[in-house]
């Protein structure tokens, strides 16, 4: 009976410190209308603003805008491979007022390129590799077109986009 309270105690102590160490190396921010400025241990996420007016019936075109800037940690010395998830949090609400929204993103400022890739109403996520970095060295989150069409723009809100970075392993070999 002593070992198992034992092992629960070291279960739980190991649930804790892991939890603290994923939280420590993780950082977001969220974008609509205003800019939200969020630092975690690895780096800083400021949040820009999404050009967004919508017009009834009418396929219309996303401007492009810089969406997130993320400037990773300047302390520290080997940056690993960071990953750059971005979100759509709010899909369910845009449905009532829009057929589609697909929205270009990419990644600007890395070393390694990254294609635009598409977040959608159906897919509501995208991620980039971010690999390369130095600390303190800005990289941006942008969003470089696509198109929506909007059914009644009574009520009808934008896009609100959550970006989360999150540390990847360490690159050891130059391999494709």
């Amino acid at each position: 009976m002593r070992k198992k309270l034992y092992m629960v105690i070291a279960l739980l102590a190991a649930l804790v410190i892991t939890g603290g160490t994923f939280a420590s190396t993780a950082a977001s921010a969220t974008t609509t209308d205003n800019v939200t400025v969020i630092s975690g241990g690895l780096a800083s996420v400021s949040g820009g603003s999404i050009d967004w007016e919508p017009v009834a019936l009418v396929t219309a075109n996303i401007t492009a805008s810089t969406a997130f800037t993320i400037t990773p940690n300047a302390n520290i010395s080997t940056l690993p491979n960071l990953w750059v998830h971005v979100f759509l949090l709010n899909a369910p609400t845009l449905t009532a007022n829009y057929d589609h929204v697909n929205i270009k993103v990419d990644l600007e400022g890395t070393v390694t390129p990254t294609d635009d890739k598409i977040l959608s109403l159906t897919n509501g996520e995208v991620v980039f590799k971010a690999a390369g970095l130095t600390g303190g060295s800005d990289f941006t989150v942008e969003l470089t077109g696509g198109s929506y069409y909007c059914y009644d723009e009574s009520g009808a809100v934008g896009p609100e986009l959550w970006a989360e970075v999150k540390q990847g392993g360490v690159e050891t070999s130059n391999s494709p």
